[in-house]
């Protein structure tokens, strides 16, 4: 059995062997990082070149198959996400749309309404949400560049807080015949019950564009606020109005489970 000297000596020795590497480790780290490798991709029927911090070339063989068939071809795949956003473009849950959002909102608008509108059947549903009272909306005037302006066709954008402000980016183009009616807070069934009486006092067949739902995501079957939108446009059509259906916007904030859901309804 060896001696407590004897291990004593021994622990020292592992524990110089064992800086020695240490350093031996650090300025390996700091020499490759002062001259890092250089790799250039230059592809040769095949073969990559990479050349060294010494200027060597290293050839790496690589396996031609069935892909040198198609070795010439590039497709390019491009993916778009409505709900893809940046958050100083988004609107708080609470908050006021930011220009990009109300801008985007306008832009959108204007060109739903030179697309025919979907005809869907009407499903009548009922929910436990507040109605809102008269004063808590907010009402700004102002139309619409199009045929249907020539016509003497009013537009009215109808929605939750996420319209709120719209004058500079969609009212204030033209007073006389563009309108936005915001009911902060408030939910599908809110909005739905006042469709009567905003649409009194706009000329006939007005363009009513809805902007709405988001205050449902959370708290309300995806198949629920379905049925809504589709009440929403039975009653605008039966008015004489015509629906113009815009969606849930993003928002600032929600989850990954909001924002699936949203896009749900959407699609």
């Amino acid at each position: 059995m060896p001696s407590l000297e004897q291990l004593y000596q021994q622990l020292r020795e592992e524990l110089r062997v064992a800086k020695m590497e240490i350093r031996r480790l650090t300025e390996e780290n700091k020499r490759i990082r002062s001259n890092p490798p250089v790799v250039s991709p230059q592809v040769k029927r095949g073969a990559w070149s990479v050349a060294g911090q010494h200027g060597t070339k290293l050839k790496i063989k690589k396996t031609v198959g069935e892909a040198e068939t198609t070795r010439n071809q590039k497709t390019t795949v491009e993916t778009s996400n409505p709900f893809s956003v940046l958050p100083d473009e988004c609107e708080c849950s609470t908050g006021n749309a930011t220009t990009s959002t109300k801008e985007a909102l306008a832009d959108m608008i204007e060109t739903s309404l030179e697309t025919p509108t979907k005809t869907i059947e009407n499903v009548l549903t009922n929910s436990t949400s507040g109605v809102m009272l008269p004063d808590e909306c907010e009402s700004t005037t102002g139309s619409i560049t199009t045929d249907d302006a020539k016509e003497g066709k009013n537009i009215v954008v109808v929605g939750d807080s996420q319209i709120r402000y719209m004058d500079r980016a969609f009212c204030l183009k033209d007073r006389s015949r563009r309108q936005s009616v915001c009911f902060p807070g408030a939910g599908m069934k809110d909005i739905v019950s006042r469709l009567d009486d905003i649409m009194i006092g706009n000329g006939s067949n007005p363009i009513i564009c809805l902007s709405a739902g988001g205050n449902d995501v959370g708290t309300r079957r995806s198949e629920d606020l379905i049925s809504r939108y589709r009440s929403a446009i039975e009653i605008i059509r039966r008015k004489g109005g015509k629906p113009v259906m815009c969606g849930i916007l993003p928002r600032r904030g929600v989850g990954n489970e909001w924002l699936s859901r949203a896009i749900g309804v959407n699609c």
